[in-house]
């Protein structure tokens, strides 16, 4: 990893503490605990909550899990969130090109088939829930995740410098 200064760091989570000090508490999601009380050692067990957060829960937890990752970047957990900060792709253009080919012949599909509709249906579920946790960002709170991903491009490891990009590139240019 390339070493990086400290205080861009701190300059990082002052950036995301200001973006998201106005965002509004959510009713639901985590017992509606604010977001700058919790402990790493709580962020460290809710972890598994990067996976389902609400839309608003998104846009409210968001900076705690950020802020988590920042001071304590294990690849795992950067992996998790970089997950849920990257646009989701539908179906591999190969896998597409199949189930296209079926429907051109209109020849039976073979049961195959079907667990690319599966797919496909999973991916625009994935989209869709996507668009709908970032659409609630506002322009504040999405640059200082842009800030975050620019970071991870500059010093995280080369799997994190990849999926930053990546990121960046689908969603948060």
């Amino acid at each position: 990893m390339p070493a990086t200064s400290p205080t861009h760091r701190d300059e990082l989570l002052a950036e995301i503490t200001r973006a998201f000090q106005d965002v509004p508490q959510p009713d639901e999601d985590l017992s509606g605990l604010a977001w700058p009380d919790l402990s790493d050692d709580f962020l460290r067990e809710q972890l598994p909550f990067l996976a389902s957060p609400s839309p608003a829960g998104f846009r409210y937890y968001m900076p705690a899990f950020l802020g988590f990752a920042l001071r304590e970047p294990i690849a795992q957990r950067l992996a998790s969130l970089l997950a849920l900060l990257k646009l989701p792709t539908e179906l591999s253009g190969p896998a597409v090109t199949e189930l296209l080919s079926y429907f051109e012949a209109a020849s039976p599909p073979p049961v195959a088939v079907s667990s690319l509709m599966q797919q496909l249906t999973q991916a625009n579920q994935a989209l869709n829930l996507f668009v709908a946790r970032a659409s609630q960002l506002t322009p504040l709170p999405a640059k200082a995740i842009y800030h975050f991903l620019i970071y991870l491009q500059d010093a995280g490891t080369a799997a994190q410098q990849q999926e930053a990009a990546v990121a960046i590139a689908r969603y948060w240019f």
